[in-house]
């Protein structure tokens, strides 16, 4: 996390928050029985919180890594 620059921690803060949001929207989908993958605003969540938390590894602070 040291090698991180602001812009790299938010980006992984967001992607997590967003992972996280995405997997409580599948659980209730599946709790409520209303689960459909092409329609499902969960998984778009899940999705884009990977990436954005992907995305900011090339986030690195200039002389580290």
């Amino acid at each position: 996390m040291n090698i991180l620059s602001l812009f790299g921690k938010l980006n992984l803060w967001t992607g997590a928050i967003f992972f996280i949001l995405g997997v409580y929207l599948l659980v209730m989908d599946l709790k409520n029985n209303t689960f459909i993958f092409t329609n499902s605003l969960a998984i778009a969540f899940i999705s884009l919180g990977i990436c954005i938390a992907l995305i900011s590894a090339f986030s690195t602070r200039k002389g580290k890594c």
